[in-house]
């Protein structure tokens, strides 16, 4: 129950038996009281409350509503109280938790950031020294690099020397081969003189004993003249072979002269034109050739399937075709060139082949010389009759040839059976 702090005067009359309750209408504890006291006494037919009675009463219960009101302020103020200090502790000692949290947390950031400084003095302590590793590696590969200009400088300049060397070898080869044809050429021609000499010396003869043996029979004449013409037959006869022979020999010799020719004028007028780097260029290309030959050779693959994987390497180096293509495809591509259908044009028509089958032979080319890698002698790829089928070693020939074209050759013949003796 809760009372207001200030009541309000109000007055209290009783008429004609009915209680008129207070302004305010304060329903205090003498309302409760007085109200069935009032309807009682109505009832009974009783004399009606007095004022002064009911006055004193009034004022002894507002009295105590008072003190009672009063009572609970101060039981209020008290809880207040109470419950101010309880607050302004919980206060205080939340504000201590926090002060004691924030104090550990500056510790722990002053603990962190110690920690921070040491590991970013140590990373850059290990930043300088790989700073330092970094410069020495820069300066050795400075110096690796000067090494290597010195040594491409003195291999080119050996290059160089080969190069020369090899065009003197190639002039004295050129001498002796026409020398050795001149020395054959008298040897012939005095072969014949002296065989014409020796048949007028027996002409000679035989004209004396014919002279001499005039008396003699004409049948003895006849018989001495058959043997005659006979034995000039048998001389004519062997010389012919070696007359062919000798024929032979020097278209060969000529063809040999002029492809050597041509090549040493390739070379002579390609080195000079190009730039020093074109030609350093050019020589790192042979080395590289060189170096796949060799390891050819130690890996036993020094044949025609190996030489099919070089001629390929060679040309996506010098690149005439594109540089991501397999050995079948870069083949491909090799015979669809001017160079290559000019030389299968040629070789067509000297072993009277059709270029269509040459072709189809040319596609399984390389799955066949895995099969045959026997038959070489560790310096010359040879081609041989008796292991390939005429269109198959056409189409070999045709891309040994193109390669004979490039820079670094490499050293190839063509093996045919022998015939037997008396064919033509």
């Amino acid at each position: 129950m809760s009372f207001s702090k200030f009541l309000a005067r109000s007055t209290t009359a009783v008429r004609t038996g009915t209680f008129r309750y207070p302004a305010n209408r304060m329903h205090t504890s003498i309302n409760r009281c007085l109200r069935p006291a009032i309807s009682h006494a109505q009832q009974r037919g009783g004399l009606p409350i007095t004022i002064l009675r009911h006055s004193t009463s009034l004022l002894r219960s507002e009295a105590k509503s008072l003190k009672h009101s009063r009572e609970q302020h101060a039981g209020f103020r008290e809880q207040e109280a109470i419950h101010s200090h309880d607050q302004q502790a919980n206060s205080f000692q939340q504000f201590e938790d926090q002060l004691n949290r924030y104090k550990e947390q500056q510790a722990q950031f002053r603990e962190q950031e110690a920690t921070h400084s040491r590991e970013h003095a140590i990373s850059f302590q290990n930043f300088e020294d790989q700073l330092n590793r970094y410069k020495e590696q820069q300066a050795q590969f400075r110096e690796q690099e000067a090494t290597h200009s010195r040594e491409h400088a003195i291999s080119f300049q050996n290059f160089e020397d080969q190069l020369n060397r090899y065009r003197e070898q190639q002039a004295q080869s050129r001498e002796q081969e026409t020398l050795g044809s001149q020395k054959q050429q008298e040897t012939l021609d005095s072969q014949k003189q002296q065989e014409t000499l020796d048949s007028q010396e027996q002409q000679e003869t035989l004209d004396s004993q014919k002279q001499q043996v005039t008396l003699r029979s004409q049948k003895q004449l006849a018989r001495s003249l058959e043997q005659f013409e006979g034995k000039l037959k048998r001389n004519w006869e062997q010389q012919d072979p070696l007359l062919k022979q000798f024929q032979e020999l020097k278209q060969q010799f000529q063809m040999r002269v002029e492809q050597k020719n041509i090549q040493n004028h390739k070379l002579l007028v390609g080195s000079s034109l190009l730039s020093p780097s074109t030609r350093f260029l050019i020589f790192q290309q042979c080395a590289a050739l060189e170096e796949r030959t060799k390891r050819m050779k130690l890996e036993g693959r020094y044949n025609a399937c190996g030489a099919l994987e070089r001629i390929v390497d060679q040309a996506i180096l010098e690149g005439k075709i594109s540089p991501t293509a397999i050995i079948t495809k870069g083949l491909r591509e090799l015979a669809e060139g001017r160079e290559f259908t000019n030389i299968l044009e040629l070789e067509v028509k000297a072993r009277k082949l059709y270029d269509r089958q040459v072709m189809e032979a040319f596609e399984d080319l390389y799955r066949k010389s895995k099969y045959n890698v026997y038959g070489n002698d560790g310096a010359t790829i040879i081609v041989s009759e008796t292991s390939w089928m005429d269109n198959e070693r056409a189409a070999l020939v045709c891309l040994l040839k193109l390669q004979s074209s490039w820079p670094c050759p490499l050293p190839w013949k063509e093996e045919l059976r022998e015939s037997p003796k008396g064919d033509k």
